[in-house]
């Protein structure tokens, strides 16, 4: 899906951060857990994992060269009609959620559904990928956070290997933490925290490294860890950054062989936790919403990533840079800090654009006052003028900076 892009030089740092899509998404197409298939326009299916597959009730070869109503008969509607909403205006939908009785089945189901656009070398959208998974037998999500916190902290102190303490657990809690375990019985999260090991690695230990496979899934409780790829020159491209509660490593979810995109380390002293293979071998068995929730959050991690693409062609330098800048501010705050500890250049290398061009934005929203820099500590403080200029609305600004 990322391969269709012209070349030019504010594509080449992000795109060469990203070596090897085919098997990222390889890897996915293999799960066990989650479905995946591809539709032409006439709703056909073109590819068909087997995991969709046996949702469906039919083996692979039933699908392939026939359109959704020959295989799900009346169902097929619900999965159509967003298809051609993606079909029509080239965007994605996440989270679709449909519900009934397919014709291979005696009880109907849920699932949750993701759209994406594929689009040819003139930018139309010539087939359209979908992600399904399966909430049938899931449990809704806890009925109150306060009973849900509980549960967590349960888990945390009854064993020293999964013991959170402190400030980090309010952070771990607002975050990731609730998405792999959503939907899950108390009783399945106290085994799964039971499960992880709480380690402590110093700055510049590296968790995943571009081109190997992953052994473990994390968790980061404390510290801050860099996302990044190596170019083929050898340079390194800041592709994003991993705050305290967000999960990573979730190649490790794969039963398929698939090697880590990029090279995730610390570059702060950080506290984990971490579940080894032969623990998410177990757990992923015993508890599949577990397994989908890691997924999930894959899928959007990936839908953030295509979204950052898509924007280089249609949006500006200072458009893609005010949004950055105040999605980065959420996160820190979901983390519970008040800055962002970035520098100029490793904000360039995530918009894919140059240094020049950094500073001199930030410089004119300082003389502005929308925003305090310090050396690597950057605050807003004016958010409404920074979204507006993520929403386009502050053109004059624009054209006097040259920018357009």
């Amino acid at each position: 899906m990322f391969s269709n892009y012209t070349k030019n030089p504010d594509h080449l740092s992000i795109g060469e951060a990203f070596p090897n899509p085919e098997a990222f998404v390889g890897g996915i197409f293999q799960s066990p857990g989650v479905g995946v298939a591809v539709y032409d326009n006439r709703f056909r299916y073109r590819a068909i994992n087997p995991a969709l597959a046996s949702i469906n009730g039919l083996p692979v070869r039933a699908h392939l060269g026939k359109t959704l109503s020959q295989v799900l008969g009346d169902f097929a509607p619900q999965v159509t009609k967003p298809m051609e909403e993606v079909f029509r205006t080239g965007r994605p939908l996440a989270g679709v959620e449909i519900a009934g009785k397919l014709p291979t089945r005696k009880e109907p189901g849920q699932w949750v559904v993701n759209y994406f656009p594929l689009k040819g070398s003139g930018g139309r959208v010539e087939q359209v990928g979908l992600v399904v998974i399966a909430t049938t037998h899931l449990r809704r999500r806890y009925q109150s956070d306060t009973r849900a916190q509980s549960s967590f902290l349960t888990g945390a102190d009854s064993t020293n290997n999964s013991r959170i303490v402190g400030q980090a657990v309010n952070s771990a809690l607002d975050h990731s933490i609730p998405d792999l375990l959503g939907d899950l019985h108390p009783s399945a999260c106290d085994r799964i925290l039971k499960a992880a090991r709480q380690r402590t690695y110093s700055s510049g230990h590296i968790f995943c490294e571009q081109g190997m496979r992953t052994s473990s899934l994390y968790v980061l409780i404390e510290g801050s860890a860099k996302m990044s790829g190596i170019t083929k020159m050898g340079k390194e491209v800041l592709v994003d950054w991993i705050q305290p509660g967000e999960a990573f490593g979730l190649a490790a979810l794969s039963s398929y062989p698939t090697t880590n995109p990029w090279t995730i380390y610390g570059v702060t002293n950080t506290e984990v936790l971490q579940w080894d293979s032969s623990a998410i071998a177990s757990l992923a068995d015993s508890y599949p919403k577990f397994y989908a929730n890691a997924m999930a959050v894959t899928l959007r991690r990936a839908q953030h990533l295509q979204k950052r693409f898509e924007e280089l062609s249609t949006r500006t330098v200072e458009e893609r840079l005010a949004q950055m800048v105040c999605f980065l501010a959420d996160r820190c705050q979901l983390a519970g800090q008040a800055e962002i500890q970035v520098s100029d250049e490793e904000l360039a290398q995530m918009m894919g654009t140059n240094l020049y061009t950094v500073n001199k934005l930030i410089r004119s929203w300082q003389t502005r006052g929308y925003v305090r820099k310090n050396r690597r500590r950057l605050s807003i403080t004016d958010r409404d003028n920074l979204v507006r200029i993520s929403s386009s609305l502050l053109i004059p600004d624009k054209v006097k900076m040259g920018i357009l």
